[in-house]
């Protein structure tokens, strides 16, 4: 514990000294800089399961051996093994449908993140080079690349393994962000239209479709694979954790410890997305918006959590509500206080260019038949007869 505190106190003391002064730098100076190299972060720490990472040579040349070089190769063998003749026969037929499920839910989700990040990629060399022709082949190339990097990564990741197909859909998410980058600024920041003069929809819109898809998301990753079977559930019952962390022993530390990753990087956004809802339509997002975030997801997860007596394999925990109640206000927080730190840069920024604009100016020398210069005269004559 003290040696944890230790660290603690010197990676706070580093950040306050040195990253945080440079991010704010960087903010000032490019703040579509900063964003591009958070959403790369993001999209890379939810591809790569960072709790997971191995660098065991055996454990690679296996990960090679089993990856899965056909796009959509992995789907069709899923899909064999889950079909319908299989359903009562095989062993862990559940446990296939649950991975199949899961599966397609990646790779619809890798399509939006890389969507999200050509996006932004192309604003940020927008910003850069002021509308160079070529952005959209640069951004397209950087997509690419990354896809290419981050799902050759997966070879480090136990519970991942390495799978073509992520290659192409992060490729065309890529590339969709990239061709829709145009309409997406005008759809989200709400810019005039030159021809017509018509205004676009406001930034509010986007938001609420976020935050939608987040839900569906959510939803879609709690019931899975859902089977209504009462006796099922009726044996469940008893089995409900009422305790926070009652059924975690250490041998379960590790997939438990990645399973609250996700859902933490899950709630974070859902929370981020509510704060930036509030923003947008002129509210604050203080402590009450927090703890009223807060409070309503874990309302919401309570329902999703006694669906899960339906769930082979899954078991209502107290946790998981507790969990994604705190990430839920951690992401309000987390956006209000980054929207703060913005709105103050943008303003120091602001004032900067308008005292450089007011000191760089000349100004001139009066001419001797000036008012002005008559009375410097007149205070030297003064001077000189005092003296």
């Amino acid at each position: 514990g003290a040696g944890m505190g230790i660290a603690a106190y010197s990676l706070e003391s580093a950040l306050g000294r040195g990253f945080l002064p440079l991010l704010n730098r960087q903010l000032r100076r490019d703040p579509a800089a900063v964003v591009a190299g958070g959403c790369c972060a993001m999209v890379a720490l939810a591809a790569w399961a960072p709790l997971d990472l191995t660098f065991d040579v055996p454990l690679i040349g296996r990960a090679l051996g089993n990856g899965y070089y056909i796009p959509f190769e992995r789907d069709a063998v899923l899909s064999g093994l889950a079909g319908e003749g299989n359903l009562d026969t095989l062993p862990g037929a559940s446990r296939v449908a649950e991975e199949l499920w899961q599966l397609r839910i990646d790779y619809v989700t890798d399509v939006v993140l890389f969507a999200l990040l050509g996006g932004v990629i192309v604003r940020y060399l927008r910003s850069a080079r002021c509308g160079d022709t070529s952005l959209a082949g640069v951004a397209c190339v950087v997509t690419t690349v990354l896809a290419v990097l981050i799902t050759a990564c997966g070879l480090f990741v136990r519970s991942v393994g390495f799978d073509v197909t992520h290659i192409l859909t992060r490729t065309l998410g890529g590339m969709l962000g990239v061709l829709s980058a145009g309409v997406a600024d005008r759809v989200v920041f709400g810019r005039a239209n030159e021809r017509s003069g018509l205004r676009a929809p406001r930034m509010h819109w986007a938001i609420i479709i976020g935050i939608m898809l987040s839900g569906a998301y959510i939803a879609a990753r709690e019931l899975v694979p859902f089977r209504f079977d009462a006796d099922l559930a009726a044996s469940k019952v008893n089995q409900i954790e009422w305790l926070p962390a009652r059924s975690y022993s250490l041998a379960k530390l590790p997939a438990a410890a990645l399973d609250a990753s996700h859902k933490l990087f899950r709630f974070l956004s859902l929370g981020a997305l509510m704060a930036f809802w509030w923003l947008s339509n002129g509210m604050r997002a203080g402590k009450r918006e927090c703890i009223l975030c807060g409070l309503v997801t874990g309302f919401a997860m309570i329902p999703l959590e006694c669906a899960q007596c339906f769930l082979p394999g899954r078991v209502p925990a107290v946790t998981d509500v507790l969990l994604a109640a705190i990430a839920a206000a951690g992401g309000v927080c987390f956006a209000s206080t980054g929207h703060r730190w913005y709105r103050r840069a943008s303003s120091n920024q602001e004032a900067e260019q308008e005292l450089g604009a007011m000191f760089n100016v000349a100004i001139p020398q009066p001419s001797p038949d000036s008012p002005e210069q008559d009375a410097l005269t007149r205070r030297r004559k003064r001077r000189n007869v005092k003296t």
